[in-house]
């Protein structure tokens, strides 16, 4: 009896063990996650797209808390059109840490691409939720509820769009939000008393939400360039594409602040203090720390790269900026600073390409003409070389830059081109000279973008 009272309570304690072992997740390894990752993003630089979803899976298999990795293989999966992955990775993503706004916002997308209108709505208003100054989930929702037959909140979402959307470079889709707000509010039957009804009481809401959208915390695409972050992290290294352009440092949010985001903040102030003195090394490790700790602060990837310019290591550079525009897509500096990195390092195709992808995204801003200009002439296209600089000169208002404009001007005039009248965009007379007096080939007399050069299918798996 009191044997098999033992093995019974023998098997009892194994028994317990086992339920233990299997109730207690495995541990999350953050540094295989790290190396998985990095594997991915070189695998993808190297048009290796089956070894970068792999190493990115293996990532999430590491650590299934780690969202950079789960950015990137969305991504890749985005720009295959593989929305139906997308959608699944994403909704594991958001499963595993809900205030993951971008994971919500490409869940959205994918949804709406996947005609799953109802949930990329739902999706929308999750990520509107979580960043309630931004314009952007608007115009989603506007294009899902006019599929849905919803006409009436398919207007307000335009106009939402519209009320919330001050940036400069976006005032394209402005312009058609408005036009497609119009055209749905003339499809709302008049007959219908409700429908009359409900946008009247909706315009106080919505302009409450769009009084703080001005200062946007964390928008990566302003146009602020940090003194202080350019001093710290080797503001003079990037003097030759006239501008090198700087996030926006964050100052004070509106909303609470993630204890991810303190902990980012807190490196790059250390990573700024190291800099000050000179230890760009010291300083870059910081930097790097922030970046591990919140994937989506765009200063952390701004100090990094800026110092990996300093320390003249323009090919771990160009790798920071891809990283940097794939996770966080509102990072439009990214593009401007990846261009710079990849003509630094005698890469001049890729960083037309770069230049250009920016100059869509802010067209008034003259800075990437400067840098596309230098990238033509190292390739000896004399041509494309001038219409680029003579762009650059004809939007360049700055008083402040007139220093490069001189130096444009006399690179056109050595090409053997014309330069063009400093500023003359703004009042729409970018002449024939833009292409230079002894370049044959006629300019048009309006203001042009260098013409688009096609790319090999490798080029552009890279960007």
């Amino acid at each position: 009896m009191s044997s098999w009272l033992g093995r019974s309570a023998r098997f009892a304690v194994l028994a317990a063990a086992v339920v233990v072992g299997l109730a207690t997740p495995a541990r999350a390894d953050r540094a295989a996650a790290l190396r998985h990752k990095a594997a991915g993003d070189a695998a993808v630089q190297s048009g290796a797209h089956r070894r970068a979803v792999k190493a990115y899976l293996n990532a999430i298999t590491a650590d299934s808390t780690y969202m950079p990795a789960y950015g990137a293989l969305s991504t890749h999966y985005l720009r295959w059109r593989q929305y139906r992955d997308a959608a699944a990775l994403l909704a594991r993503a958001v499963r595993k840490a809900p205030r993951y706004a971008n994971g919500w916002y490409n869940l959205a997308y994918a949804l709406r691409k996947l005609n799953k209108l109802n949930k990329a709505v739902l999706a929308y208003r999750r990520y509107a939720a979580l960043r309630p100054a931004s314009a952007d989930p608007y115009y989603g929702i506007g294009l899902a509820l006019k599929e849905l037959g919803d006409h009436a909140g398919a207007a307000e979402s335009f106009e939402r769009y519209v009320q919330l959307e001050k940036r400069g470079e976006r005032q394209a889709w402005v312009r058609k939000a408005r036009v497609l707000a119009k055209s749905e509010r003339a499809r709302v039957k008049p007959s219908a008393a409700m429908a009359k009804k409900a946008p009247a009481s909706k315009p106080p809401a919505a302009k409450k939400a769009a009084t703080p959208a001005a200062p946007a915390a964390g928008a990566a695409g302003g146009t602020a360039a940090g003194a202080a972050a350019g001093a710290a992290s080797g503001g003079a290294a990037g003097k030759s594409d006239a501008t090198i352009k700087a996030a926006a440092v964050e100052g004070k949010s509106s909303g609470p602040v993630s204890a991810e985001r303190r902990k980012a903040i807190a490196a790059v102030r250390a990573g700024d203090r190291a800099a000050s003195s000179g230890r760009y090394k010291h300083a870059l490790s910081y930097y790097r720390a922030a970046i591990a700790a919140d994937f989506s602060y765009p200063t952390a990837y701004d100090r990094a790269g800026r110092t990996l310019f300093r320390l003249g290591d323009f090919a771990e550079a160009v790798r920071i900026f891809r990283v940097s525009i794939r996770d966080i897509p509102e990072y439009h500096l990214g593009w401007y600073n990846l261009a710079y990195a990849l003509r630094k390092s005698k890469r001049p195709r890729e960083a037309i390409a770069a230049y250009r992808k920016f100059a869509g995204l802010r067209p008034h801003d003259p800075d990437p003409y400067f840098g596309m200009g230098l990238a033509y002439r190292s390739l000896g296209e004399k041509a494309a070389a001038i219409r680029a600089f003579n762009r650059y000169i004809a939007l360049e208002k700055r008083s402040k830059q007139k220093q490069w404009v001189a130096r444009a001007e006399m690179i056109v005039k050595h090409l053997g081109g014309t330069p063009a009248t400093p500023g003359s965009a703004a009042a729409g007379a970018v002449a024939a000279a833009a292409a230079g007096a002894s370049a044959a080939a006629a300019t048009p007399a309006a203001p042009t973008p260098p013409p688009k050069k096609k790319l090999t299918p490798a080029e552009r798996r890279k960007l």
